[in-house]
């Protein structure tokens, strides 16, 4: 058994040698002198994370790419398939962070400020930590609907029916609800929602506008979209009472064959620390972290499930369920 004295001595050796070994490891992020990100996160968005990172790090300079995840996915794979990697940083959702996993284009990185994250929000293994979540959310006009369903046993009322307007494809939340509920209690619930008369439209900004214009009460929302139409304005509110309430997380890796991936382990303990995150809730987002106070009691008490990227394995088998459970 160690005395205390050798105890001292090991920790100080620990520490003398830490300092000198994060030292050369930014020398070699600077020497790299940029990272490349990939990411669907909207440009003003994305912007404000990159200015407020070039500042704290002037010797890195971030380069953008920015575009639906559906063209970032075949872009990253071709660039893979050339010899010639461009990538060092994405931040998809997690559906389209998998693609890349399962290839094995993702490398494992244990940012420091991972510690920060709860379960389900970062990968045990380390290959991810969430950068960002959207909420899906069931949202109401409170002109038109004083009195909105609180459950999702409410929802499949009569009373509600064609009152609802919904996405045609909601595969990333069918996946939540199975990890949550299991198989056979989502697919009840979807057949018993399905005959509630759906009014389905493309897309949820859409949706949420057309909600608030009054062509239908409720619907399936992004939290942030409501939130911001409800500073604006708009007759809208989300109902935060649904168990659960399931979460899109947006997974921030790094390349397995990352040009800069000194510089990338830079941005990424950025973007996930405090500062960074800051950036990430000036701009509406709902950041993961456990050190932030709720917006609100109410908040603090959701019953939050986030999708784990893997829920959405086979795709397109969830896909063509789905689609038979609405058609």
């Amino acid at each position: 058994m160690r005395t205390p004295k050798a105890q001292l001595i090991t920790l100080f050796s620990c520490m003398f040698w830490a300092v000198p070994l994060v030292a050369q490891n930014m020398e070699k992020a600077l020497k790299e002198g940029e990272v490349v990100w990939y990411t669907p996160t909207a440009i003003e968005d994305s912007q404000k994370m990159i200015q407020a990172f070039e500042k704290k790090h002037p010797g890195i300079k971030i380069r953008l790419f920015r575009n639906r995840e559906t063209a970032l996915l075949p872009r990253i794979l071709s660039e893979k398939q050339s010899g010639r990697p461009i990538v060092d940083v994405t931040s998809l959702r997690g559906i389209g962070y998998y693609q890349l996993w399962k290839r094995n284009l993702i490398q494992p990185f244990v940012s420091p400020e991972s510690a920060a994250y709860p379960k389900g929000f970062k990968d045990p293994k380390g290959y991810w930590t969430d950068l960002y979540d959207t909420y899906y959310v069931w949202s109401h006009n409170t002109v038109l609907m004083k009195n909105p369903p609180r459950s999702h046993e409410d929802l499949v009322q009569p009373r509600y029916r064609g009152k609802i307007g919904m996405d045609t494809d909601e595969v990333e939340w069918y996946a939540g609800l199975m990890e949550y509920w299991g198989k056979e209690r989502t697919v009840r619930f979807l057949k018993n929602l399905a005959a509630q008369q759906i009014r389905y439209r493309d897309g949820h900004t859409l949706i949420a506008q057309l909600m608030a214009a009054g062509e239908f009460e409720i619907t399936l929302a992004f939290s942030e979209r409501i939130d911001k139409m409800k500073k604006e304005g708009a007759p809208v509110d989300w109902i935060p009472t649904y168990d659960p309430i399931i979460v899109s997380i947006h997974p921030i890796a790094i390349a397995t064959d990352a040009p800069h991936p000194e510089a990338a382990k830079v941005f990424v303990n950025f973007a996930l620390s405090k500062e960074g995150q800051a950036t990430v809730r000036d701009s509406g987002r709902i950041s993961a972290r456990s050190d932030w106070p709720a917006a609100s009691p109410s908040t603090a008490k959701l019953k939050l499930h986030p999708v784990q990227p893997e829920a959405a394995s086979d795709y397109e088998t969830l896909l063509k369920e789905w689609r038979a459970i609405f058609k």
